[in-house]
């Protein structure tokens, strides 16, 4: 060690070291996750516009014992060689026989009317749909979307699934802050058209 070395002085170290964990925290900032995605299903060749992940919705009220609290909802569109179709695709929780129980969609404590497209991926051109339920016991259905539902979904400030359970009807609902995930998807969709 040099005789100047040992007069250096330390206070040096701690601008490197602050330098040093500003950059390492800036590399660890997350980005803003962009609500809607496009991808292409590679299996079927239809492109898709859809939520990011879908939207989770909680039970309002106790159904009982072990019964799942979650539910799920999340519009998608396909494009079949330029011909465009929006669906809405919800998951809930099935009856504890395995049976589909009857539900529907509630946009701010009104029923959404809905055509219903089925449980089956082949029914709007897919191989599966874009996203996957939480649990095995899942009940999955698809309906179609106009431009009415849409925007009624783009102006929500609460949405739901009501099942009509042997036990009791049970809602599944989440509030939306403005602008929500479905107001994106609304406008993404409405651009492409």
């Amino acid at each position: 060690m040099r005789p100047t070395d040992r007069h250096r002085p330390a206070s040096r170290a701690p601008g490197w070291i602050a330098l040093c964990v500003a950059v390492l925290l800036h590399g660890c900032a997350s980005t803003p996750v962009d609500p809607v995605v496009e991808q292409l299903d590679e299996r079927t060749g239809v492109t898709l516009n859809q939520l990011a992940r879908p939207l989770e919705l909680v039970a309002t009220s106790v159904r009982g014992g072990n019964a799942d609290p979650f539910a799920a909802l999340a519009p998608f569109e396909t494009n079949v060689m330029g011909k465009r179709s929006r669906w809405l695709w919800i998951a809930f929780p099935g009856d504890s026989d395995g049976a589909s129980p009857a539900h529907r969609v509630v946009v701010d404590g009104t029923p959404l009317s809905l055509p219903a497209a089925g449980a089956d991926p082949a029914a709007v051109s897919l191989k599966a749909f874009p996203y996957a339920p939480a649990a095995p016991w899942t009940v999955v259905r698809v309906f179609a979307l106009d431009a009415g539902a849409t925007a009624r979904l783009a102006a929500a400030r609460e949405v739901g699934i009501t099942v009509e359970y042997p036990e009791g009807r049970v809602t599944f609902s989440a509030a939306l802050a403005a602008p929500s995930a479905l107001a994106e998807f609304a406008a993404r969709t409405a651009e492409s058209r």
